[in-house]
């Protein structure tokens, strides 16, 4: 059965913030990453970002914060077809060391018999090119969908929320999981999230899912659109609430962000009180920013 996202009471839940600041630059989108599409910082290392490029890249590309100093790694022995994610967490072989995990999870024709999760291990310093820790590949079980978002909970499961539109109308994100340490071969559909519901009124940019980031302790997650963002105090390895029973401010959160041209990749910061996201727009990616939020209370 479908848990449509039902609250657990009684147990212990994370403050979402109460006020978040304006959008501010962080740093630049590298000029390799000029399709960027998936975003992570860092936990081992001060000052280190990951990029992918969307569509069929199979490189991975390391930055500073100012996009100065940068590395593009190909990743061997594998094809892809619409990289749309990134994902950081525990390797599946070894929950002390960390990995990426490059999501080939686009397709927007809806005809795609599996997508893909291809496993790097973080390294401090990366060759020119490596090969893969793992290949994941997996369908969904009611079909296929497009999706540009996924991360890692700290428990090892994985999260993918699909992005719904047809005929120019946005419909209820699905929310779906598997694992890192025993991959399924289908993912497993948990739930919905009715972002047209929380945004009423709103253009269809508004309502589709383009980014996913959970917080280090799982605690909270953020979703992006091309427009907005939402922080939601649900931790998706518990039931959780219906769309319609969500209480703003204490289940969720909008997120007034500075908007950039078709913006897909976001990412907590260590602190968790702040998050960065950057811009997929292609050749207007050159001189593009990465921006940041910080939560000021």
């Amino acid at each position: 059965m479908i848990l449509l996202l039902s609250l657990l009471i009684g147990i212990a839940r994370a403050d979402l913030c109460n006020q978040w600041g304006p959008s501010e630059y962080f740093g630049n989108v590298p000029q390799i990453a000029d399709e960027a599409s998936g975003l992570i910082y860092s936990r081992q290392f001060s000052n280190r970002l990951y990029h992918v490029n969307d569509g069929k890249s199979t490189s991975l590309i390391v930055s500073n914060a100012e996009g100065t100093v940068t590395k593009e790694i190909s990743i061997d022995e594998v094809k892809l077809h619409d990289v749309e994610e990134l994902a950081y967490g525990s390797c599946p072989d070894d929950n002390k060391k960390y990995c990426i995990y490059i999501g080939d999870i686009g397709d927007n024709g809806r005809q795609r018999s599996f997508i893909q999760v291809v496993v790097v291990r973080e390294e401090e310093k990366f060759s020119d090119s490596i090969k893969p820790l793992a290949v994941y590949r997996m369908h969904y079980s009611d079909g296929p969908h497009n999706s540009e978002a996924m991360a890692i909970h700290r428990d090892g499961s994985l999260y993918i929320v699909t992005k719904e539109k047809k005929n120019g109308v946005a419909h209820s994100a699905k929310i779906f999981r598997n694992s890192i340490f025993k991959p399924q071969g289908e993912l497993t559909l948990i739930g919905e999230l009715d972002l047209p519901y929380l945004s009423k009124n709103q253009d269809v940019d508004d309502q589709v899912v383009t980014g996913l980031t959970i917080s280090d302790d799982s605690r909270r997650f953020i979703l992006m659109s091309y427009r907005r963002a939402w922080e939601f105090n649900l931790d998706l390895s518990e039931s959780i609430i219906s769309t319609k029973k969500l209480r703003l401010g204490v289940d969720y959160q909008p997120i007034v962000v500075g908007q950039l041209p078709q913006q897909e990749a976001i990412t907590y910061l260590p602190d968790q009180k702040s998050f960065i996201y950057s811009t997929e727009a292609g050749e207007a990616t050159q001189g593009q920013s990465v921006n940041i939020v910080r939560c000021l209370e």
